[in-house]
C-alpha cells in the first residue's frame, strides 16, 4: 500500500538539491551584497580620508598665508605709525632760512660765527661770534639791537682767544626772535 504524504526519495532529493541551490544562490548573493557594501564603505572612508588630508593641507597653507598677511599688516601698521610721526615732524618743522637771512643782513663784515644753537619754542638763538677787537664786538651788539627782527639781544661769555698768532674776541650773543622769523612748514 502506498504511503500517503510521503514523497518518493527522488522527489525529496530533487527538492533538497533545489533548496540547497537556492540557499547557495541566496548565500552568494548576501556575500556579494555584504562585500559590495564593505567595498563601498571602504571607498567612502578612503575618499573621506583623502579629502580630509587635502582640507588639512589647505588649512595649513591658509594659516601660513594668514600669518604672513598678519605679519605684513603689523609691518604696515608700524610703517603707518612712522609715517604719521614723520608727518607730524614735518608739519611742526621750523625753517630757519628767514632767520639766517636776517642774521646775515645784520652781521658786520669782520664778524663770523662758529656755533649756532636754536630754540624754536623759546624763539631764541645763541650764536658764538668772533670779531677782531672789542670795538667790533660793541658795533656788532649795536647792529643786533637796532635790528627790528631781534626783540632782545644779550651778550655773554666774552673771551680773548689767540689762534695762529692772531688774537680775536669771542662772545656768545643770545637773540630773541620776532614771531615772523621762524616759518613753520605749513606757512612755507
Amino acid at each position: 500500500m502506498p504511503i500517503i504524504g510521503v514523497e518518493p526519495e527522488e522527489e525529496i532529493e530533487r527538492q533538497t538539491k533545489k533548496r540547497t541551490g537556492m540557499l547557495t544562490v541566496v548565500l552568494i548573493l548576501v556575500i556579494v551584497i555584504v562585500a559590495g557594501i564593505w567595498f563601498w564603505l571602504y571607498y567612502l572612508e578612503t575618499n573621506s580620508r583623502d579629502q580630509l588630508l587635502s582640507l588639512d593641507a589647505k588649512i595649513t597653507s591658509s594659516e601660513a598665508q594668514i600669518e604672513e598677511k598678519r605679519t605684513m599688516q603689523e609691518e604696515a601698521q608700524v610703517l603707518q605709525k612712522q609715517l604719521s610721526s614723520l608727518d607730524a615732524l614735518i608739519k611742526n618743522h621750523i625753517y630757519w632760512s628767514k632767520t639766517f637771512k636776517e642774521i646775515e643782513n645784520n652781521t658786520l663784515k669782520k664778524a663770523y660765527f662758529s656755533r649756532f644753537t636754536g630754540d624754536a619754542a623759546g624763539k631764541k638763538i645763541v650764536l658764538s661770534c668772533q670779531v677782531p677787537d672789542f670795538t667790533s664786538a660793541a658795533k656788532q651788539l649795536v647792529v643786533f639791537r637796532e635790528a627790528e627782527k631781534f626783540t632782545d639781544v644779550d651778550i655773554s661769555s666774552i673771551s680773548i682767544n689767540v689762534e695762529e698768532g692772531k688774537a680775536y674776541i669771542g662772545f656768545d650773543v643770545t637773540l630773541s626772535l620776532a614771531d615772523d622769523l621762524l616759518i613753520p612748514y605749513l606757512e612755507r
